[in-house]
């Protein structure tokens, strides 16, 4: 680790309702209390494109920082957005999510982003390495997949150890 660094842990909130920029998810530094779960349903005719990141994308997209709030304009992905920083915040080290999650389907893909939201609405990922993604059946282990029970809920840590492998 960096001399002098400090883990911060941050929360997600929601109200049950965190879909898009436009839903009611927030991130802050307080744990949650008795809070609904945030739900979102998944169409395979239409998946949340990626753009930008370390690699570009499949679609055309380049590599590196990419304004993400088209992406985030879809109800088919959960947001959640921090209040404006009073001073500036340096980012280093590993950025991991550890989420609780239920499906209907045996498998899927969870991704997560940070990104420095401007005050015109422009939402850039902060480094070309800042999100992960987890594919379900790998969440306890790349050499024994495991599929998941649909309506189980699992404990999912994105960007830690565990890398995604497509099959």
């Amino acid at each position: 680790p960096v001399p002098g660094i400090k883990y911060t842990k941050y929360y997600l909130h929601g109200e049950g309702h965190a879909n898009s920029r436009n839903g009611d998810g927030r991130l802050s530094l307080e744990m949650p209390k008795n809070e609904p779960s945030d739900t979102f349903i998944y169409d395979p005719g239409q998946p949340v494109p990626s753009v930008g990141g370390q690699r570009g994308t499949s679609y055309g997209t380049p590599a590196g920082a990419i304004d993400q709030s088209p992406v985030e304009l879809r109800n088919d992905v959960l947001v959640y957005t921090s209040e404006p920083l009073e001073s500036d915040l340096e980012v280093t080290g590993p950025l991991v999510a550890e989420i609780w999650a239920s499906s209907s389907a045996r498998d899927t893909d969870f991704l997560f982003k940070v990104t420095d939201v401007y005050p015109d609405g422009y939402s850039q990922n902060i480094t070309p390495t800042s999100s992960g993604v987890i594919r379900a059946r790998y969440r306890e282990s790349e050499s024994e997949p495991q599929l998941l029970l649909p309506g189980k809920i699992y404990k999912f840590t994105i960007g830690k150890g565990l890398v995604y492998t497509s099959h």
